[in-house]
């Protein structure tokens, strides 16, 4: 088993984002509310995780050795953005269910967000990983591995004591 890295860190996050997306897919046809809605649940603070991940300590980490080329690091916050607005969109329809007629637009809203998540994913792990490790000193991508270690914990604490009150 090869030795855990920080992009491997991310590409484990990743995998699962991917299995939730192919399981919403399914729960698509036929239409199954519940399971869509407990796929959300489970989908979106997974997602928050992992661009708090990107955003507060890989990214700006990535920026000090990527001034020359800002571009490809403001697109993947852009996209953080715009999933969370398909991740809305889907919950908005969601908390309609009883009514039919936003099956549909539910249903496209599913498949929006499952194409920009995969497309979006994509170009992480073909660009922005890749630069990470050909840029990053060994030391940099170990203290990021470390404290996207500690996030996890703090989160994973943070989850325990909301679901306690």
């Amino acid at each position: 088993m090869e030795p855990k890295t920080v992009t491997r860190h991310l590409l484990e996050d990743h995998r699962e984002i991917k299995r939730l997306l192919g399981e919403m897919e399914n729960a698509l046809e036929p239409t199954d509310l519940k399971r869509i809605g407990d796929i959300v649940d489970r989908l979106e603070p997974l997602v928050e995780l992992h661009r708090r991940k990107e955003e507060e300590i890989f990214l700006p980490a990535l920026a000090r050795c990527m001034f020359d080329h800002p571009k490809p690091l403001a697109a993947v916050t852009h996209d953080h953005g715009v999933e969370e607005t398909y991740l809305e969109e889907v919950k908005s329809f969601l908390t309609v269910m009883e009514d039919v007629s936003f099956l549909k637009p539910l249903v496209d809203a599913c498949r929006s967000l499952v194409q920009f998540f995969r497309d979006h994913l994509w170009k992480e792990e073909s660009f922005i990983f890749p630069c990470a490790e050909r840029s990053l000193s060994d030391e940099v991508k170990w203290e990021l591995l470390v404290r996207m270690e500690d996030l996890e914990k703090e989160s994973a604490h943070a989850g325990t004591a909301q679901k306690e009150t």
